[in-house]
């Protein structure tokens, strides 16, 4: 399943970031061999169990085994552009994702024009 932003949508304006001391791994490189008509894909090679502050998340990315890369995860985006790989287990990471799926549809509903969401409908 693959999980589109809002279009026009303009993530992260106007925010400081996040500080804090967790660790996560980020996105990986890894080069895949391609033939013609491939991509060369992104993949995480490994995950972070450390749960990620709500607040510094804009979307996410399911990555699925077999489909190009070697394990499922799932692949947050910051407001700062980075790309934390996650497992697919946790309640946190479902609980994550289901929230940026309620928030992507009221950008939808309200066409991108609510004062609360600004940071990501705008």
């Amino acid at each position: 399943m693959t999980i589109e932003h809002c279009p026009g949508c303009k993530f992260g304006q106007g925010h400081q970031g996040f500080k804090g001391g967790f660790n996560v791994f980020t996105f990986s490189f890894s080069p895949l061999s391609v033939t013609q008509g491939q991509m060369v894909m992104d993949c995480c090679l490994a995950v972070s169990w450390k749960e990620i502050p709500i607040h510094v998340v804009i979307g996410y990315q399911p990555q699925v085994k077999g489909q190009g890369c070697s394990i499922n995860a799932v692949v947050f985006t910051t407001r700062r552009g980075l790309k934390l790989c996650a497992p697919t287990e946790p309640t946190w990471v479902t609980d994550l994702m289901k929230l940026m799926d309620r928030l992507i549809k009221k950008c939808h509903e309200t066409n991108f024009k609510v004062p609360s969401l600004q940071a990501m409908c705008m």
